[in-house]
């Protein structure tokens, strides 16, 4: 059987009544507060799914462990700003892209200072975490679009048949227009097609139209 999605939303909503009711304060795990524990439930299983989502637009895995550990801790500041009556996934994909934003300027800032570059490249390759909660990677659709796509291209078609976002939801994490979102899943879809003549099975969400 396949693994369970988790519920998202669900956590979200524990973790946010638990912030509320601790005063946000995230106590040590050690302490095994409520807090911490609603933390960490929502924590565990988003952390792989955010280095993943990330990993194409940085430099290297490490930063994008760090992007996301970051996101984590920003997810949990701002939780009371979200609305439980509106999907979590987005707004938490435009916190980590906000959080990617940053880290990027920090690299040029670094860069232009004459540090030197990070040469630890990123693995185009999912680690163990990943593998474990991103079985579509393994999946021929995605192994192509890896090869023929942009890292951006990429990026926005895992969040829309990946993540499930909209382009609008896709635009407004990631900063870019929407028109230009949905330009470039229109274009990446036709740029995947000579390569994908027989869509795999287990991809249904790949199958479905682009909305243009």
């Amino acid at each position: 059987m396949p693994p369970v999605e988790p519920d998202f939303d669900a956590l979200a909503a524990a973790a946010r009544t638990a912030r509320v009711s601790g005063g946000g304060a995230l106590r040590a795990a050690s302490q095994s507060g409520a807090e911490a524990q609603a933390f960490d439930a929502l924590a565990h299983p988003l952390r792989p799914r955010l280095v993943f989502a990330l990993g194409r637009e940085t430099h290297c895995r490490s930063d994008a462990e760090d992007v996301a550990q970051t996101a984590l801790l920003k997810l949990w500041e701002k939780l009371e700003r979200w609305d439980p009556d509106r999907p979590f996934m987005p707004w938490c994909f435009t916190v980590a892209f906000r959080c990617l934003r940053d880290q990027q300027r920090w690299a040029k800032r670094r860069l232009r200072s004459g540090a030197p570059p990070q040469r630890d490249r990123a693995d185009p390759r999912p680690g163990p975490a990943d593998t474990a909660a991103m079985a579509d990677e393994t999946d021929r659709v995605w192994a192509v679009a890896r090869t023929v796509l942009s890292a951006t291209a990429w990026t926005e078609l895992w969040l829309h048949y990946g993540e499930g976002l909209t382009p609008t939801q896709i635009a407004q994490a990631t900063g870019r227009p929407a028109v230009a979102v949905r330009v470039g899943l229109h274009r990446s879809r036709k740029r995947l097609a000579p390569h994908l003549t027989q869509p795999h099975p287990a991809h249904p969400r790949v199958k479905e139209s682009v909305p243009s």
